[in-house]
């Protein structure tokens, strides 16, 4: 890597450290050493991609989003998504119409797709059986893709409560 290449990394990683030191530590209050391994492997995909990250128009925000897939990855490895639901005090048994209702921001992380079928099926009273008709799809398949959006709903909650 170059000098002027170093300097930016350096730059970047002293002006987002301490604030995704706190992010992540507000998740992983009892484990330091997966903040560091988290942190770590951000810095580290900075490090391999800081030619296009000299680019960006807002290479904090690429810093900032990098950590926060990083950390929503490592969560969906350790399957910590309900644990952390639990720790903020959310009722991870609520329905999802009642996330949507209550978690407004979470439409980011729907497709429109998405969110016409969930809303269509638990607002709306559709049946599995007129939905499945109408996408031109199996019962179960619904079933799946309908499961799919409630996990995709309740990540982002998750996602949310630690970056706000």
């Amino acid at each position: 890597m170059g000098k002027k290449k170093e300097e930016y990394f350096q730059k970047l990683y002293e002006a987002t450290y301490d604030e995704l030191l706190r992010y992540v530590s507000k998740l992983y209050w009892y484990d330091a050493a997966m903040v560091e391994d988290i942190l770590q492997e951000t810095y580290l995909i900075l490090y391999r991609k800081i030619a296009e990250v000299m680019r960006h128009e807002n290479p904090v925000g690429w810093v900032k989003t990098t950590a926060k897939y990083v950390t929503y990855r490592v969560l969906d490895k350790n399957h910590a998504v309900e644990e952390i639901l639990s720790q903020y005090q959310v009722d991870t048994a609520v329905s999802p119409e009642k996330l949507l209702d209550e978690y407004e921001d979470l439409r980011k992380f729907l497709s429109e797709e998405e969110l016409k079928l969930i809303r269509r099926y638990y607002e709306e009273g559709y049946s599995l059986e007129e939905l499945a008709q109408e996408y031109e799809i199996s019962k179960s398949a619904l079933k799946m893709r309908i499961h799919r959006v409630v996990k995709k709903i309740r990540k982002g909650v998750v996602v949310c409560l630690i970056f706000g």
